[in-house]
C-alpha cells in the first residue's frame, strides 16, 4: 500500500499543472530497469537487485537511478521504475541545483578552462524510449494524458553504456550475469583455526593504537608462506577509520612501494572527491558501496603523472580485511558456513587473499599461505598481549620490543618471533616524500597572495613544482613578515576549514595530509584557481591565494625557488599593538 501511495504522488504530480512542467524541446528520455550481476544480501534472504536509469539521450545526463529488491517488489520492478520516471520529469534531480539558476557561481566562473555540467530541466519530453515491453506499457499508461508518447526499441545505446559502468563500479558483471558460486580450493581442516586466529586479532583492535607503519616483524622460521620467506611485516589496517585488518609483506620493499603508492593516492585524494561528486551529479555515486571500496575504484580510474610504468601493479603480501556480515559476498558465506565456521549475526568476517607482484588480480590462499597467516596471527595476539598497553601510551619505549612464544602444529614445534619495529626500518628515512619526476621539477607556479583583510597589500610568489606546500608556506611567512609560531592550513577549495581539500602543518588526525608531505605538482591545481591559506588558527590570518598561472619548462636555470617577484602594499603587524 505504501508504494502504491507512493506512485500515486509521484504520478499526480506529473499530471499537474502544464505551467509547472513545461515540455522541454528536443527532450528524449531513455532508461528501464536491469538485473545488476551481483548478489546481496539481506537479513537472511539473498537476492539479485535490478538498477533503474533514466536519462537523457542527447547529454547522457542522469535524471534518475534507483535500485530494486525483487523480494520488496510486487510486480517484478516496474512501479519503481515508473516512481523513478516521474522523478526524472519533475525532479529533484541528484547532485544538481534545483533550478538552473540555482547552480553556483564558481561552476560558471571557469568555464573557459572548465565547462560546467549542464542541469536538467524539470519538463515533459517530447519522447521516452525504454527497450522493455512491459514497462512500455505501463508507462504509455501513465504518460498518455500528457501526451508524450512512448517508444518501445530493440537498443537503448545511452542505458547500455550507463548500466556498464555502474555495474564495473559495483564490482557487478557487466552482462548481468550472476556470479558463480564461491569456492576455495583448500585443506578446510585449516579453515577454522585462520578464522579463529583472525577473530583473536580483531577483537584486539590494534588500529586504534598503531599506524600502518612502522611494521611488525614476524619470523614464522621454515614454516613461511612460501620458501626463502621466512619473515613476513605486518602493516596494521584502520588507522583511518575505513578497512580495518592487517597486511603481511614478504619484503621491506614491497611495504616500501605501497607505501609511496599510498602517499601518491593520498595525493589524488581531492580529486577523487571531484570524481565522485561529479558521479554524483550524474547520480551514478551508489550509497550502498563502502566509502573506501568507492574510492579505490575512483583512483583506478584517474591516470596519476606519478605511476612508473616499470613498476608491477600489486607486492608480494598477504591481506586480510575485515567486512560487516551484511557487506560479503552470500555465496562466501554460504560456503563458510558449509565447513563450519560460525557466522555472527552481527560483527565483521575475515576477507583473505593473496597479492603477488606479477600477477594482476588477488587470489585465494593457498594450503601454506593459509598455514603461514595463521601462525602470523598467532604470534601478533600474543605480541599485543604483551605489548598492547605499552604502545597505547603517548611515548613508545626507545629499543625495539621483542616477543617469543612456541606453538605446536601436529608433532611439530614452531618458533615465533615477533619485533617491533622491524630491524632494517628506518622511520627518518621511509618518511621521505617520493621524488618528483624532471618534468615536475621543471614546472613553475606563480601565485598572488593577498590578505583577506586588506586587499590592496599582496604578494606574488613563485616557485617551482618539485617544492611542497610547506614550502609555500615559509615563502609567505617571509613575503609577509609573520614569525613562524603558529599552525597553519591551506584550503584547495577556498572554503575556511573543508578538511576534505585541507593540508596542514602537523596533521593531529588520521587522514589529514601533511603540507610537507605534497608537492605541488601532485596536487589538483588549475589556472585562475582560488585557494585560502589560514595562518594562527587563534587570530586566523586569511589569506587570499591565486593560481595565476602553471608553466611547464618555466623554470629557471640556476634561479632560487621559492621567490617574490612583486608586490604591494607593506607588511602588517602580526600582532596588535596591545601584544
Amino acid at each position: 500500500m505504501a508504494k502504491q501511495a507512493k506512485r500515486t504522488r509521484q504520478m499526480g504530480a506529473v499530471s499537474g499543472p502544464t505551467h509547472v512542467l513545461p515540455r522541454v524541446k528536443g527532450l528524449v528520455i531513455e532508461g528501464g530497469l536491469r538485473p545488476l550481476g551481483i548478489l546481496l544480501q539481506d537479513g537472511p534472504d539473498t537476492f539479485q537487485p535490478s538498477l533503474i536509469l533514466w536519462l537523457e539521450v542527447e547529454t547522457g545526463l542522469v535524471r534518475a537511478t534507483d535500485q530494486v529488491n525483487p523480494l520488496e517488489s510486487v510486480d517484478g520492478g516496474i512501479s519503481e521504475t515508473l516512481d523513478a520516471l516521474a522523478a526524472a520529469l519533475t525532479g529533484p534531480f541528484p547532485g544538481f541545483p534545483a533550478t538552473a539558476e540555482a547552480a553556483p557561481r564558481s561552476s560558471r566562473s571557469h568555464a573557459k578552462s572548465q565547462p560546467p555540467i549542464p542541469v536538467p530541466r524539470a519538463g515533459l519530453p517530447e519522447l521516452v524510449r525504454v527497450g522493455d515491453a512491459g514497462l512500455a506499457a505501463a508507462a504509455r499508461t501513465m504518460l498518455a494524458p500528457l501526451g508524450v508518447p512512448v517508444e518501445q526499441v530493440a537498443e537503448t545505446p545511452g542505458f547500455d553504456e550507463v548500466f556498464a559502468s555502474f555495474s564495473e563500479m559495483m564490482g557487478a558483471n557487466p552482462d548481468g550475469s550472476l556470479p558463480g558460486p564461491f569456492d576455495w580450493a583448500i585443506d578446510t581442516a585449516l579453515v577454522g583455526p585462520l578464522f579463529a586466529a583472525a577473530a583473536g586479532y580483531a577483537k584486539r583492535k590494534p588500529w586504534k593504537y598503531l599506524p600502518d607503519h612502522p611494521p611488525i616483524a614476524v619470523s614464522l622460521g621454515d614454516a613461511g608462506p612460501e620458501p626463502g620467506v621466512n619473515t613476513v611485516y605486518a602493516s596494521i589496517l584502520g588507522a583511518g577509520g575505513e578497512v580495518f585488518g592487517v597486511c603481511l609483506y614478504y619484503t621491506l620493499a614491497g611495504l616500501r612501494l605501497h607505501m609511496r603508492q599510498g602517499a601518491l593516492m593520498q595525493a589524488e585524494g581531492p580529486q577523487i572527491d571531484a570524481a565522485i561528486d561529479e558521479l554524483r551529479q550524474m547520480g551514478l555515486a551508489p550509497d550502498d558501496v563502502p566509502p573506501a571500496a568507492l574510492r579505490d575504484i575512483m583512483s583506478g580510474f584517474l591516470e596519476s603523472d606519478f605511476n612508473d610504468a616499470t613498476e608491477p601493479l600489486g607486492v608480494d603480501s598477504l591481506i586480510c580485511s575485515f567486512s560487516p556480515v551484511d557487506q560479503c559476498e552470500p555465496t562466501y558465506l554460504e560456503w563458510l558456513a558449509a565447513h563450519g565456521v560460525p557466522i555472527p549475526k552481527r560483527g565483521m568476517i575475515p576477507m583473505l587473499f593473496r597479492n603477488a607482484a606479477d600477477e594482476d588480480e588477488p587470489r585465494d590462499l593457498s594450503d601454506a599461505e593459509t598455514r603461514a597467516f595463521t601462525l602470523a596471527f598467532t604470534a601478533l595476539n600474543g605480541f599485543l598481549d604483551r605489548y598492547g598497553k605499552v604502545l597505547q601510551s603517548p611515548l613508545w619505549p626507545a629499543t625495539p620490543l621483542e616477543h617469543a612464544m612456541q606453538v605446536t602444529a601436529g608433532s611439530a614445534t614452531i618458533p615465533l618471533e615477533t619485533t617491533f619495529p622491524a630491524p632494517g626500518f628506518d622511520q627518518e628515512e621511509e618518511d621521505a616524500i617520493a621524488p618528483a619526476s624532471a618534468a615536475q621539477a621543471a614546472t613553475l607556479y606563480r601565485f598572488q597572495v593577498k590578505l583577506s583583510w586588506r586587499k590592496t597589500t599582496w604578494r606574488r610568489i613563485e616557485i617551482s613544482g618539485d617544492q611542497t606546500l610547506a614550502d609555500l608556506h615559509f615563502a609567505i611567512q617571509a613575503a609577509f613578515g609573520w614569525d613562524d609560531d603558529h599552525l597553519y592550513s591551506f584550503f584547495l577549495s577556498g572554503k575556511a576549514w573543508d578538511s576534505a581539500t585541507e593540508y596542514t602543518r602537523v596533521p593531529a588526525d588520521a587522514g589529514e595530509r601533511p603540507a610537507a608531505e605534497f608537492r605541488l605538482a601532485w596536487l589538483p591545481l588549475r589556472p585562475k584557481q582560488q585557494i585560502l591559506y589560514i595562518f594562527d588558527f587563534g587570530d586566523s590570518l586569511q589569506h587570499l591565494i591565486t593560481v595565476e598561472a602553471i608553466v611547464p619548462v618555466g623554470v629557471e636555470a640556476g634561479a632560487a625557488y621559492p621567490r617574490v617577484t612583486a608586490g604591494h602594499g607593506d607588511n602588517e603587524p602580526q600582532y596588535g599593538q596591545e601584544e
